[in-house]
């Protein structure tokens, strides 16, 4: 039977896990979060968002025309419309096939968004009526 080598406690060849020697670390984060004010975003006007796409339908459409109406719509980006098609669409696949990673998605994809009062207080985002 082939014996196996044993680590020796100095033998810094074998630790991947430490910082090389020679290679810079990481500046050292300041102590304590920086404190942030609410800051108060405009109520939403005019058109909202884009159309929901056709095949969208039942809660994950009830949410996405939810977030449409919502004061924070007028802050999305293209970017965050097409990551709440991606959301909407997994609310319809909730729907259909419930399980807990599926709920887990969801709601990591609406805190992603700030689609939520609790969201956007973790944020320190104000709305007016929230």
């Amino acid at each position: 039977m082939p014996r196996i080598a044993k680590r020796r406690p100095g033998d810094a060849s074998k630790r991947s896990h430490r910082t090389a020697p020679g290679s810079a670390r990481p500046p050292a984060l300041p102590a304590g979060p920086a404190p942030r004010p609410p800051a108060p975003l405009p109520p939403a006007e005019g058109k909202p968002g884009p159309e929901p796409p056709a095949w969208l339908t039942g809660p994950g459409l009830d949410w996405y025309e939810g977030l449409r109406a919502s004061p924070q719509a007028v802050l999305y980006t293209p970017g965050d419309w097409a990551t709440a098609v991606v959301v909407a669409r997994g609310a319809m696949a909730l729907t259909a096939r419930p399980s807990a990673v599926m709920l887990a998605s969801f709601l990591h994809g609406t805190d992603a968004l700030v689609a939520t009062v609790g969201a956007r207080a973790r944020a320190g985002v104000g709305l007016p009526g929230t």
